[in-house]
């Protein structure tokens, strides 16, 4: 950790060198998100996305008719929420409406054309475009290669927007670790702060592993799957992958995991008389009503509650807000009336 510490704190003035041009700085910040470091440096990275987007106004005679860079920027800005219209990539169309075939050779292009293509919204029509022109060449490219760039394209045809960030960020070190450009401060803290995430999400599972084995659940209702470690990595390949959202990773892996039991006992195992009571008391909340139900339907109303209890106890501790019947009552949303 301290020596992460170093080295963040040396990549965060490699951001404010003043040698890097626009381009190098939205390359830079581009391996720093594929990597999975881009946290440790929002505010920066900000900055110097705030000051391109205001330097270049978006206006198509800004650009040097460079696809490459034009994609890139495009990409980058609208992942932190800028506002930039797809306007931009008409420098690279003819006459027609059609994306310039001369562009077809710029495999560095085509690339950054088809990442940034699927940040389009609905009716985007010069996205879609982008995204079939870029799709059309790389993989005439694949079959006509001769292995020369062949894995290159291969390596990039999935958009990184459609990875898992920290399944991806490990095979972006090994691929950036064999690159000629390769930082080796930057290489050195991807690695480190991998094995750092990765021992904590560990722990965060060992955690859930504990509280679930506390539940009962499993025993109680052997009927259901057992996906606790499956409802924790889904949290982890969505959008809380950043360790500092241990947390919410923790709950949201907890409900996932009390609404796949909930799910099971209503589509595998319970009666209709046991579920209709079940119903019931989830709809009125009533504790007292436990005592129509069967055991294991008592175990998963008791689980479900304690639950509840504890999300309730740690907003209002930390946020000062009393969130409780907004829960249950969101829970009688997974039930049938």
């Amino acid at each position: 950790m301290k020596r992460a510490y170093e080295l963040i704190f040396q990549v965060n003035k490699m951001l404010d060198e003043e040698i890097l041009d626009a381009v190098q700085q939205l390359e830079f910040i581009d391996d720093l998100q594929r990597l999975c470091l881009s946290y440790h440096f929002e505010d920066k990275i900000k900055h110097i996305l705030n000051r391109i987007y205001l330097e270049h106004k978006y206006n198509c005679k800004n650009y040097e008719m460079d696809l490459y860079s034009t994609a890139l920027e495009f990409r980058l800005l609208r992942q932190h929420g800028f506002r930039v219209s797809q306007d931009v990539f008409d420098c690279f169309k003819n006459d027609k409406g059609d994306f310039k075939s001369s562009h077809g050779e710029d495999t560095k292009g085509l690339l950054q054309l088809y990442e940034a293509s699927f940040l389009l919204t609905q009716g985007e029509k010069t996205l879609e475009l982008a995204k079939e022109f870029a799709s059309n060449f790389l993989k005439k490219k694949l079959e006509d290669d001769e292995g020369n760039i062949g894995n290159n394209i291969h390596d990039e045809h999935l958009s990184s927007l459609w990875r898992v960030p920290r399944v991806n960020a490990r095979w972006c070190i090994d691929e950036y670790e064999k690159r000629q450009d390769m930082k080796p401060i930057v290489l050195e803290l991807a690695k480190l702060d991998f094995n750092i995430v990765q021992a904590t999400n560990q722990q965060e599972l060992k955690h859930l592993s504990r509280w679930w084995k506390q539940t009962s659940l499993v025993e109680m209702l052997p009927f259901a799957r057992d996906r606790l470690v499956e409802c924790y990595l889904w949290t982890v390949g969505g959008l809380l992958f950043e360790p500092q959202n241990g947390h919410a990773r923790i709950m949201v892996a907890k409900v996932n995991a009390l609404i796949t039991v909930i799910d099971y006992v209503f589509d595998v195992y319970g009666t209709l008389e046991e579920l209709q009571a079940f119903n019931n008391a989830i709809q009125r909340w009533d504790i007292e009503a436990m005592d129509k139900l069967p055991n294991y339907m008592q175990i998963c109303f008791l689980a479900l509650n304690n639950f509840i209890d504890e999300v309730a106890y740690h907003v209002l501790r930390e946020q000062g807000f009393l969130i409780i019947l907004h829960l249950r009552k969101s829970v009688t949303l997974l039930t049938p009336y």
